[in-house]
């Protein structure tokens, strides 16, 4: 999995530094395990705080409008971190006019997925809620003393994402992940059409 370089922190921290920017949105530790809270860095020392592994769901593009909005002269200059799904609702908020590409500086993250605490649950058998002690090493996803292949608790969207790399970026960091292209991008909905009325209404209960 990817992490935070050092060189991508130095370059977040000389925009904020330098008045480039003046918030920066990103990912830090959070309280609930495996999954990571956003983060606005607004002076450099606090760019430790900033994270990068598999627990950083969140799409922090729904930030921008809000933020830019907000401040003197226009609204603030904001960086911010996507991966490469987020990256499309970067897109989309530029062409509707939401966002202003002069004032926003662009972390790009490789991401090869993120991963589903609720898939680690049914792995385990506990609801998720349960889980404590839980984090990410490397490939893996340790919960106790059980390991898990982190590729095999990934969202499943992650697993049918066709931009894991970004499309949009001042800077980039990662791996580069090869999107293959699907042979039935709709599989997800056909699995869902096939069931019975009675299994369709289980699944809707489950995901409530």
């Amino acid at each position: 999995m990817n992490v935070l370089s050092e060189e991508i922190r130095k370059q977040i921290a000389t925009w904020l530094a330098n008045g480039e920017i003046d918030v920066f949105i990103g990912y830090e530790r959070g309280t609930v395990p495996l999954r990571a809270t956003p983060a606005f860095i607004r002076t450099p020392e606090e760019v430790e705080r900033l994270i990068w592994d598999a627990s950083c769901e969140n799409n922090l593009a729904a930030f921008l409008p809000t933020l830019m909005r907000q401040g003197p002269g226009g609204g603030q200059k904001v960086g911010v971190m996507v991966k490469g799904c987020d990256a499309r609702a970067v897109v989309g908020l530029l062409q509707e006019g939401q966002v202003q590409r002069e004032r926003l500086h662009i972390v790009g993250v490789r991401c090869p997925g993120v991963v589903d605490v609720r898939q680690v649950a049914e792995r385990l058998r506990v609801p998720a809620d349960d889980i404590e002690d839980a984090h990410i090493e490397g490939d893996e996803v340790v919960v106790g003393s059980v390991r898990l292949a982190l590729a095999e608790v990934l969202h499943r969207v992650c697993r049918t994402c066709t931009q894991h790399n970004p499309n949009i970026y001042d800077v980039v960091f990662g791996d580069e992940v090869t999107d293959e292209p699907l042979e039935d991008p709709f599989a997800h909905v056909h699995a869902i059409e096939a069931l019975s009325d009675d299994e369709r209404w289980q699944r809707f209960e489950q995901e409530l």
